[in-house]
């Protein structure tokens, strides 16, 4: 089938349907994509991964012309670790791509489980070298592939390499040997290393990713376990069992804490030395914030019940009754599929979160999710439900513009949407309804609140949430969708950090002035500071995210074992480690 014109705008499937699929429910899901489980009806019921391109890449013609040629060529591909594709085409003007169903776990799941087994890693390296290959050989040219985008079918240690993700529709690097280095290889599988090239892989991926699992087992460790790496601008690498995802700060009896959830538990961290703050709390939560209530830090979580609990920090104990009833939702690989996430913030003086909410329609297939504004404690609602039955939030950001709350609301489309937390009216500011973004932060400017845009366009804008004007110029220089944003002060000045592309492949880190937008410092490839940006901590006499961390302007990030804290100043080079 190839790609016809629809005959609509693009737009969400009607619940639990479309066109000829039966949708079962969300396996996958990222700004430029949503993948079903689906049933076609036209083949004898087969079940197959139904992928969705995203709005505003199904009504973009030069992603069309790419995805017509990238499926050209993957039609004359007989690769076995590239899943078969059985059709594609343009459906109510939603482009789409009907793939053989994997059944098995990512390998970015399966490394969040624990370091690979030297023989296993060398294994999946081998298969992954032989795509990376058969791709550039077939024409496809230099594509990104995330460790989300390769599934592992069979027994550990004799899995079948299957990959899901191409990058279709999307531009390639210029340079072939890029994928063809081992380098690349193994950053899926483990810590990066300097290996041979990709012409010597049968020997030379197998002493790597020996070296890798072997060399890499000082870094298992007990979360509360800080330990002190060689990386410039480091400052400490806090280890887990697994990543700390979600995660924010929090001031502690004036100690800045980084809280982060890992597994089972919502684990404290001392930024300052690395060490366990406060005790473990024993609960699985999808998403968390920060606040303060009654003089208390008190963390903000939600469990995979849609459930909202408080707990405070210094002492474990939970606040009260958990806010809403018990409703099992949907996960895959222990993941939700709607995405549940929550954000503290006080009105008058109340402490209160924004928090993704569902409605009827939203249970059935991922729309029409809204979000509402509950007071902590009671769960009272302070504002409306604010849902208009197609957009699904994504990530919501609270901020205050002149003496009221709004939520800034991002959603998987792309569109920044903005609404008065109280009433639910929607709140206009220029030169932010039409950018595509993909990421958003909001840090303190020279006359007020600024909301900081990382773009699927591959810029980065700043925009006066008080005036709707521009601050400084839009950013640009980054060669792939800005997929994190981050702001700290530095000194008299505040500092953006913005992340392109995949943090697996090539990802590219860059540094710019609030105010001028000029760039300052270094561009940082493949740095793991691209790794699951947190949020930032001022110090010097300001807070930014609720922290500081003795006179140095840091920022935190995650990893697959645990999170790790820079220095700014260093990574810039205006300041050593």
């Amino acid at each position: 089938m190839q790609l016809e014109q629809g005959r609509h705008r693009p737009g969400p499937p009607a619940p639990g349907t479309f066109g000829p699929y039966r949708l079962q429910g969300v396996i996958a899901r990222s700004a430029t994509a949503t993948v079903h489980r689906a049933i076609d009806v036209r083949h004898g019921g087969r079940t197959v991964a139904l992928k969705l391109f995203a709005p505003h890449l199904s009504r973009d013609p030069a992603f069309q012309h790419r995805f017509r040629a990238d499926m050209a060529l993957l039609s004359g591909l007989r690769q076995p670790h590239v899943v078969p594709v059985h059709s594609y085409g343009t459906l109510d003007g939603v482009v789409y791509l009907d793939m053989r169903l994997i059944e098995g776990p990512s390998l970015a799941a399966t490394r969040r489980e624990g370091r690979l087994d030297p023989r296993r890693a060398a294994t999946i390296v081998e298969q992954l070298a032989e795509t990376t290959d058969a791709l550039v050989t077939a024409g496809f040219g230099v594509r990104p592939i995330a460790a989300e985008d390769v599934l592992l079918a069979g027994a550990p240690g004799r899995e079948f390499v299957h990959v899901v993700g191409l990058g279709l529709g999307r531009a390639t690097a210029a340079d072939p040997a890029d994928l063809t280095d081992l380098t690349h290889l193994t950053q899926l599988v483990g810590p990066t290393a300097r290996v041979a090239r990709r012409r010597w892989w049968p020997i030379a991926a197998v002493v790597a990713v020996l070296a890798l699992v072997a060399g890499g087992a000082v870094w298992i460790s007990r979360p509360a376990t800080p330990i002190v790496p060689p990386a410039p601008g480091q400052l400490l690498a806090l280890t887990a069992d697994s990543a700390v995802r979600p995660a924010a700060t929090a001031v502690l009896d004036g100690r800045p804490v980084l809280v982060g959830a890992t597994g089972a538990a919502i684990h404290f961290w001392d930024l300052r030395t690395g060490a366990e703050a406060a005790r473990p709390i024993p609960i699985t939560v999808h998403s968390l914030d920060t606040t303060v209530i009654d003089g208390d830090p008190v963390v903000v979580s939600r469990t995979g019940d849609r459930r909202i609990h408080l707990h405070r920090i210094s002492d474990g104990q939970e606040l009260g009754a958990p806010i809403g009833e018990a409703e099992p939702v949907e996960e895959l690989g222990g993941v939700p599929v709607f995405p549940w996430d929550v954000d503290a913030a006080e009105i008058d003086g109340r402490p209160v979160v924004a928090a993704v909410e569902p409605n009827a329609a939203s249970k059935t297939v991922l729309i029409g999710l809204g979000f509402r504004v509950l007071a902590l404690g009671s769960g009272e609602p302070v504002g409306p439900l604010v849902d208009d039955g197609q957009h699904i939030p994504a990530d919501l950001t609270t901020v205050v513009i002149g003496g009221r709350t709004v939520v800034v609301d991002r959603g998987t489309d792309l569109r920044l949407r903005m609404f008065d937390a109280v009433t639910g009216t929607p709140v206009e500011v220029p030169h932010t309804r039409d950018v595509p973004a993909q990421s958003v932060t909001v840090v303190a400017g020279a006359a007020g609140p600024v909301l900081v845009i990382g773009g699927a366009d591959n810029t980065v804008r700043a925009v006066d949430l008080t005036t709707g004007q521009p601050v400084g110029p839009v950013r640009i220089g980054h060669t792939a969708a800005v997929t994190q944003v981050a702001a700290v002060r530095l000194g008299d000045r505040t500092v953006i950090i913005s992340v392109a592309g995949d943090n697996t492949v090539r990802s590219e880190t860059r540094f710019w002035d609030l105010e001028s937008g000029a760039q300052i410092g270094p561009v940082l490839t493949g740095h793991p500071i691209a790794n699951g940006l947190l949020g930032t901590a001022e110090v010097d006499g300001a807070e930014v995210d609720g922290a500081e961390v003795d006179g140095r302007a840091v920022v935190v990030t995650t990893a697959t074992d645990g999170a790790a804290v820079w220095d700014v100043a260093a990574l810039i080079g205006e300041g050593k480690r």
